[in-house]
């Protein structure tokens, strides 16, 4: 066998002793029984995205962390199949062992603490914060330390690791509660649980959505840090800023539309393509019978464009970093307000879908909604400074003509006044302006 080695800046001995090396790996003998070990033997499926995995030799189990699904797989080696899934904060990521102590340590790249797993029974017994964009963790046996790597602010943080004790020690291991979501939209009002039946709510492009969320939590609602909404969730578009595509659905689809809520940092909302604007409300405290302290969050959107089926999802974080993380029942979808071309035969009608007015003619233009018109007629019956006249009257109501007799406007007094409903002022108007 012949072994070559380029431009190497050595001594003669150095160097022959290195050729001899390395030419004496080259030309040893490949263990045929080696390499038929080195193959893979069974394949597990876990959770979304594992990234992390850590052995726990005494009981024959590995570890692994999902990153999307915020869990932790547990697998028994002897068979390979997964016999627990750990529920942890978010966006799990690295792991290590305490094997003296049978705790699992695992880092929440997310929401920054470090979940720690009872291996006895595969449960959360506390949470310790540490700095920010944790990544990356490691044991020290010795000393008794764990070492946890902070990406985002460039420090290493050091856990000296407290002996098992009679009681868990934990202080917060529950995580926030959403009691119930109010969505109303313009009339429509529905109040869902989690645990509900799914509906399905349709809603029209420039409709203002309002939900506003009941949260509770087993400590002081002031210990809730976090909150958010999710939706229009698509398979993730290629040019989408990697730092916001972090919110999946139970599909794996990315939401393109969030705002999120932050005591530690300024509010985010993020639209991806100019679908939605958001407004967001001050959360405040509130008392009930029932539930008593409740933390109500209000958000309030408004689609600018038609947005397909998509479900809607919450996230919450409370002071020890425990992780609320739930799909509301609802899946919504925006569509566009249709013009529909009434017959000759029918009188113009101010549709239920939509609010779109449209004219018994061949004009197909959309009109103006009920609030729009209602300005006008105040503009145009003199309850505004600012004044409209007749031929923009007729315009917001896809009518043709510049001028309506002056005894009309009487008819406009008395929709403001609520004496006189929209419609019957439509139907004498196109009367009129027909003879």
């Amino acid at each position: 066998m012949f072994c070559f080695l380029n431009n190497l800046k050595y001594s003669k001995i150095k160097f022959l002793t290195f050729f001899a090396i390395i030419c004496s790996i080259g030309l040893a003998p490949i263990n045929d029984a080696s390499a038929a070990e080195n193959t893979v033997t069974a394949t597990i499926t876990v959770g979304d995205r594992p990234y992390g995995i850590e052995f726990d030799s005494a009981n024959n189990r590995m570890y692994v962390t999902n990153y999307t699904d915020d869990t932790v797989s547990v697998i028994d080696i002897s068979d390979n199949t997964v016999t627990a899934t750990i529920t942890v904060g978010d966006r799990p990521y690295g792991i290590a062992f305490d094997s003296a102590n049978n705790r699992m340590y695992v880092v929440n790249s997310n929401d920054d603490p470090v979940s720690v797993i009872d291996i006895s029974d595969n449960t959360v017994t506390a949470t310790i914060t540490v700095g920010n964009g944790p990544r990356a963790i490691a044991f020290d046996s010795a000393n008794n330390r764990m070492y946890v790597t902070n990406s985002n602010d460039d420090t290493v943080s050091v856990i000296d690791i407290a002996p098992p004790s009679s009681s868990s020690g934990c202080y917060d291991c529950t995580p926030p509660v959403l009691q119930n979501a109010h969505i109303t939209i313009l009339t429509n009002n529905y109040v869902v649980s989690t645990d509900d039946k799914p509906i399905h709510i349709t809603a029209n492009v420039g409709d203002e959505i309002s939900i506003v969320l009941k949260i509770t939590d087993n400590k002081s609602i002031d210990g809730i840090t976090f909150v958010g909404i999710y939706t229009n969730f698509i398979e993730k578009p290629s040019d989408m800023n990697l730092f916001y595509a972090n919110n999946f659905d139970n599909l794996k689809n990315i939401s393109t539309s969030f705002y999120e809520w932050n005591v530690n940092s300024d509010d985010v909302a993020y639209d991806y393509d100019g679908t939605v604007s958001w407004s967001n409300g001050m959360p405040t405290v509130t008392d009930d019978l029932i539930l008593g302290e409740y933390l109500m969050v209000p958000f309030t959107m408004t689609f600018t464009d038609s947005m397909d089926t998509s479900q809607i999802t919450i996230k919450s974080f409370d002071a020890s970093g425990n992780s609320l993380h739930v799909t509301l029942p609802v899946t919504l979808e925006i569509i566009t307000k249709e013009t529909i071309l009434l017959s000759e035969s029918e009188e113009m009608a101010t549709l239920d879908k939509g609010d779109v007015i449209v004219t018994p003619s061949e004009d197909t233009t959309p009109l103006l909604n009920e609030s729009v018109l209602l300005t006008v007629l105040s503009q145009w019956s003199g309850y505004s400074q600012v004044t409209s006249n007749d031929a923009e009257v007729l315009s917001v109501m896809g009518l043709h003509g510049d001028s309506l007799p002056a005894w009309t406007k009487h008819l406009g007094e008395w929709v403001i006044q609520e004496k006189l409903d929209v419609s019957e002022l439509i139907t004498a108007i196109n009367y009129v302006n027909n003879q």
